[in-house]
This record gives structure tokens, sequence and C-alpha cells, in this order.
């Protein structure tokens, strides 16, 4: 019994289409009969009406209320309708903001430099105010005030549409935790869900603490219901911590794809487990292959080592290359372990250490005097670390915000290989038409320095799915000279070789937004242009004499058609080149699609 419908009564700043994105539940489209779709489930249910509610007071619909939520089973009793009534209100911006203290020796004026998030007159958003809360709850714990009760005392002026606040701190009632009951967990450990709160028994109470904890269960994806509810202990100064959860799959298989004008088609098998063994651990192997390429990686990740919000993990891999467009070809095998943590609420940092073995064999006659140079087999031996700044309103479907990240490597602990290698990306989101146009803008580039010199194992490519509108290897420094040009011993033949860059830079601009179509179709289009280059090399002494590594200006624009199955979107890109170099090769066409069963 798939939901064959979803509805929304009452929606006028946001569509059913926006809407249908927010909730959990999945409405069937013509693809459902091959991939299949969401069932009906009632306590779903209950958290799509939630979420709902959580989307618009992000956006300022401080009244929002969902009125009703209905399911009603088809003529053919073969799927559901559901339906939700809603009422949203007007939409608020912050006004005047102040803080008021009833706790004596607890100055409201030292709190007012926590006051960021929610100042500036912006658009109503209660994750701000919850973040405030945060904030002063624990400057207060820093204080030595543990029994403080911030609450938000909100002054709506609907004339003018503005919510004033009053973050009001009085003494809160000295109330502890006295146990945390856990239920239902017949596979995960208890220590996996004990880790989402971040009080233990004998704490004192928190209720915003309690209710983040009910999300951070909800999020890991172990559960298909979790509740966190309170009861009075054994006595009324203590509380109980009631947890019920229900298990659900954790594994799953995926089954992806993608196809090009010049690669022709790729396919990719993985299995992952989320939970192995109860433990909240992921493990996951992969196989992606194609008439030119194979990869196999296996990864293991340990989010939370020691209890603590610590990632520990690793990855095996070994992937091999013998692209049509190169005359020789790569093997790459390497161990990678890594370690995370945060170092700010939106900041988190993962070092890692690199052991690889990079190999160039089976060079042809007419492969390019600098790929020759570079033959063999090299260990690299390097130490790195990716920071992370993520400010998007939403991790799977952003339309607001930003993330940036940036990572630096330094090759040289030991192996054949010395480098220190750069590379970062900055993306940022916004919308239009009450989040029905999507609009993004990437900007992403990088640089590798060696005394010793590059490799095209180590040195950037650009093309394919990097910078669309150009093949995969398509774009920057080339060797090539024809039959008779050539220098000897190559004088017989024809060279045409990508060789890589050591630096690149590409500005990537993205536009979605609906067709007009049914919406059950599920399909939508977009705009997109890159624009940058590839370039730089430190051995230019190429088969006809110097290789041209300067930095040449590419462009290129397209469409794109999305086609939203339950699985995960479906993209088909046609770009067309409006600035090239003559030795470039174009790829107009590309698609790429990635499943989960």
């Amino acid at each position: 019994t798939q939901v064959q419908r979803v509805s929304f009564t009452g929606n006028e700043a946001f569509s059913d289409r926006r809407l249908r994105r927010v909730i959990q539940t999945n409405q069937a489209n013509w693809l459902s009969f091959l991939f299949g779709g969401t069932n009906y489930d009632a306590d779903r249910l209950e958290l799509d009406r939630e979420l709902l509610r959580q989307f618009y007071l992000q956006r300022g619909y401080v009244d929002f209320r969902v009125l009703s939520s209905t399911a009603e089973l088809s003529r053919e009793r073969n799927g559901f309708f559901l339906s939700f009534t809603v009422s949203e209100g007007a939409q608020y911006r912050f006004g005047q903001i102040r803080v008021a203290s009833a706790i004596p020796g607890l100055d409201a004026t030292a709190f007012e430099p926590l006051l960021g998030p929610v100042l500036g007159n912006g658009v109503y958003n209660v994750k701000n105010v919850d973040t405030v809360i945060e904030r002063m709850t624990f400057q207060a714990g820093q204080q030595g005030y543990a029994f403080v009760d911030i609450r938000p005392i909100v002054d709506k002026d609907e004339a003018n549409r503005i919510v004033n606040i009053t973050f009001e701190m009085t003494p809160g009632e000295r109330v502890f935790v006295e146990r945390i009951d856990i239920t239902g967990n017949t596979r995960t450990l208890d220590r996996v869900i004990r880790r989402q709160f971040d009080i233990v028994e004998g704490d004192a109470f928190n209720a915003r603490e309690i209710r983040d904890a009910e999300d951070q269960i909800r999020g890991l994806g172990y559960f298909s219901t979790a509740t966190v509810s309170v009861r009075e202990g054994t006595t009324p100064d203590r509380a109980l911590v009631l947890v019920e959860v229900e298990e659900q799959s954790t594994g799953s298989l995926n089954l992806g794809g993608a196809y090009s004008t010049n690669e022709g088609l790729t396919a990719q098998i993985g299995i992952v487990e989320r939970n192995f063994l109860g433990r909240g651990q992921t493990v996951s192997a992969t196989i992606a292959a194609n008439k030119e390429f194979g990869n196999f990686e296996f990864g293991f990740v340990e989010p939370a080592l020691f209890d603590r919000d610590l990632l520990a993990g690793f990855s095996l891999y070994y992937r091999q290359r013998d692209f049509s467009e190169q005359t020789f070809q790569q093997s790459n095998a390497g161990f990678e372990p890594r370690i995370g943590y945060p170092l700010s609420e939106n900041g988190r940092i993962v070092w890692r250490y690199r052991l690889s073995q990079d190999d160039i064999y089976n060079l042809a006659d007419n492969t390019s005097r600098i790929i020759f140079a570079e033959e063999g087999s090299l260990i690299t031996s390097a130490i790195g670390a990716t920071y992370a700044y993520d400010r998007r309103n939403s991790v799977v479907d952003p339309t607001a915000g930003f993330i940036m990240t940036l990572n630096q490597e330094f090759a040289g602990l030991g192996g054949d290989v010395t480098h220190s290698k750069t590379r970062g990306t900055a993306r940022v989101y916004s919308s239009l038409f009450d989040e029905q146009v999507v609009l993004s803008a990437e900007l992403e580039g990088g640089a590798i320095f060696s005394d010793q010199g590059t490799r095209i194992t180590d040195r950037f490519n650009a093309g394919g799915d990097s910078f669309r509108g150009f093949a995969r290897n398509g774009l920057g420094p080339r060797d090539e000279c024809d039959v008779g040009q050539c220098l000897p011993p190559q004088q017989n033949l024809q060279v045409d070789e990508s060789l890589g860059g050591n630096y690149y830079g590409i500005l990537r601009l993205d536009a979605s937004f609906p067709l007009g179509l049914p919406e059950e179709y599920g399909i939508y289009g977009g705009v997109f242009g890159d624009v940058g280059s590839l370039w730089g090399l430190d051995d230019t002494d190429g088969s006809m004499g110097q290789v041209d590594a300067s930095m040449h200006l590419r462009s290129a624009v397209g469409v794109s058609l999305f086609v939203d199955t339950p699985f995960a979107p479906l993209r088909f890109n046609y770009a067309v080149p409006i600035k090239k170099v003559d030795t470039d090769v174009v790829e107009r066409f590309r698609f790429s699609i990635e499943s989960r069963f």
C-alpha cells in the first residue's frame, strides 16, 4: 500500500512540490513501478507534521499550524491519499531583542553579546532562537547557575509583522535526571542511544536538551519511530527520561550508474551497513567499473570513538585506469586512516594519513615524453587535514546558506614523493519565488608544489562532472604532435596526451526550477554555466618541444533535466562550450544516476 498522492490545503507561501520535499513520506510517481515507493506509516505521518512545523518556523511563520492530516485508502484499495491542511499565517521578522534576569547575581547585560543570531531585523527563525538559548544556558552554567530557566517571551507586532523577544532568565526547578530508560532497541546498543544525550543520570534536568536528544536519535536513521518522554521519578525533584524506539533495516544495496558520450556506461554496486552489530558503526564496500577503469573501496567509520564526538575510520582502496584518451595505464592502492572532531558549532576538522602506491606502466611508443619521465612505481606517505564550515539550512536539500572546505596535504613522511597540495571550495545557496527556484554558486581551486616535480598521478584534472561541456581529462596542458612533427624517436608517430595541471580554478553556477508539468511526474529543469582553467607543469619538455602550460580560460553553458525517484534524482546534462582551446576535447551529453534499494 504505497502513498499514491500527497496534497496540501491552505498553503500559499510554498507550493505542494516544495512541501513534499520537506516531509519524509514520498509520493509515488511514474517510476515507482520500477524502483518502488513509500508505504503508508501512521507514525511517519506524525513526523511529517513536525517537519512541516519546523520548516515554517524557520522561515518566519510563527503562527503556523497543521490543522489536520488524513490518510484515505484509494477506491481500488491499492494505495493511500495523504492530505495535510495547514494554516500558514503571516511571515514575521525579528524586532527588538532584550535580555532580562530575575536571578540575583546574574547580570543580563553580560548575555547581550550572545544575541547575534537574532539581531539585524532578519526573517524570524526558530533555530536562531534556540541557538541563543543554548549559548545563554551554557554561559549561565559556566558562572555556576545550573538551574536556570531561559524562556523567550514573544511579543508579536501584527501591524508591522515583527517579533519582539525578551529572553527571560528565571530560577529553574531543582530537578535532576534520576534515570534514562530505553526500550525497543532489540539490536542497537544502549550506549549508542545514550550518547545522543548531553546529560546523564544525576545531571540537572534540561527540557531543551531532552528535545535535542530526541531529534538526534531520530536523525540516526536506525529507527522507524523514536520518542522521548519525561515522567516524575521516585521523588518530585527527580525525573525519569523514557526512550522508546522501533528498529528498522539499516543495510542497503546501492546500485548506480552514469553515461556520457565519451566514457560510455559506468556501473557501480555498493553494500552499506550503517549500524554494524548495533554499535552505530558504518561498514561499506563499493565496486565501480566500465571498459576503462575499475575501482574497489572498503570503508569503516566509528562516529563516536570512546562515546565522544570523535569520528574515527579508515578506507582501503584499489583503482586501475586504462582510459581511452591515454596511452598508458595507472593503478593506485592505498590505506587511509582518519580522525575528526568539531572545532565550533558549524566547523569540523578531519585529520588523515595516506599510504599509497601509484604505478604508471604499459606505456605505448606514442606516450608523451613527459609521462615517460614519470614511469614507474612510487610510494606516497602523506599527512593531511580537511576543515569544513557548514552554514546551510539543510544538508540534504539546501536552499540558503553556504559551505566552505579547505583540504591540505603534505607528502614526504618517508616514501618517494614530496609535495604540498591544497584544495578549497566554497558554495553558496539562495532561492527565489518561495524556494521554487534554487540558485547556487560554487568556487573551487587548488595548487600543488613539489621540489622534485609532480607526476600525473598527483596533478589535478578537469572535465566530465567537474567541468561540464568538456570530456574527462579534456582540458588543460596537452602534449600533441602529428606524424612527422614529433621529435625523434617519435617522428613517425602521433602523440595526443592530457597531462593534468599543477593549478586549477573553476566557478560553477546552477539554477533549478519547475517546468510546469504535473508535480507527480517529479520532473524539473535547470541551467548551468562553468568557467575556469587548468594549467601549470614542472616539466614542459614535450614530444614536439615546449608544451603550452599557461592559463587559458574556458567556459560552457548548458541545460539540465532532473527526474525525482523514490531513491535519488536522475540528472541529464547537455552542455555547449563557449570558450575553449583547439586541443580541448568536448563532451556535450552526460547522464548520472544513483539508486538505492
